[in-house]
C-alpha cells in the first residue's frame, strides 16, 4: 500500500493542543479529532503522531504542512523552549547545534540562569557561566564569592554570558531572547 500524502491524513489547527486535528477517520480517531499524544523524551515532552505504525513529531508536521519539506541535516526548533508550544510562529528550522544551543535552562539545583551555574565546593563557591562556541568548543568564566560577593558574582556571571551571546549572535549564532535574558 502506498504511504498516503500527509496533507491528506491530518491539517495543522491552533485550537488542538498538538497543533494537529484528523481529516480523515483512522482507527479509533474520528474525523476532526485531535492527532497525536504526548511523548517523554527524557527531559523533554513532545507530542507524536502515529501513521502506519510510525512515530512523528507533531512539530516536524506542522512545519511541513505549512512551510514544506525539511532537509535531511535540520531540524525544527520551538523557540520559547518549550516543546508542547507546536504554534507555527513558535517553529523554525535550525541545525542541531543552533537547537543545542537554544535549549531552555537546566532544572537540575545548580542552574540559576541558562548557562549559569552554582559551583558549591567550599573552597571555591561562586557561579560559573558558560557557553559553547561557534567552534563547538566550550567556555567558562568563574565568578568567585569571595572576590565578588554572592549577589555580584551572580550578576557579573549572568552579564559576562549575555557579552558572549550577543558577540555570537553578531557572528550569525542564532541565541534568542531568552538566552539573552537568562531564563
Amino acid at each position: 500500500m502506498a504511504t498516503p500524502i500527509l496533507s491528506d491524513l491530518i491539517a495543522v489547527d491552533p485550537s488542538s493542543s498538538t497543533g494537529l486535528r484528523w481529516i480523515v477517520a483512522r482507527g479509533r480517531q474520528k474525523a476532526g479529532s485531535e492527532a497525536g499524544c504526548l511523548f517523554n523524551s527524557g527531559t523533554n515532552q513532545y507530542y507524536v503522531v502515529r501513521i502506519n505504525k510510525v512515530l512523528y513529531y507533531s512539530h516536524r508536521i506542522v512545519w511541513e504542512l505549512t512551510n514544506g519539506k525539511i532537509a535531511g541535516d535540520l531540524t525544527i526548533d520551538h523557540i520559547d523552549g518549550n516543546g508542547l508550544n507546536n504554534a507555527k510562529e513558535n517553529l523554525r528550522v535550525a541545525s542541531f547545534a543552533l537547537n543545542l544551543r537554544n535549549r531552555r535552562k537546566s532544572d537540575s539545583r545548580e542552574s540559576v540562569s541558562v548557562g549559569v551555574s552554582l559551583n558549591k565546593r567550599e573552597r571555591d563557591k561562586g557561579y560559573k557561566a558558560h557557553y559553547r562556541g561557534l567552534d563547538g568548543k566550550k567556555h567558562f568564566k568563574f565568578f568567585g564569592f569571595s572576590t565578588h560577593g554572592e549577589k555580584r558574582a551572580l550578576e557579573l556571571a549572568i552579564e559576562w554570558r549575555k557579552e558572549r551571546m550577543l558577540e555570537l549572535n553578531e557572528a550569525g549564532a542564532g541565541y534568542t531572547s531568552r538566552h539573552l535574558s537568562g531564563e
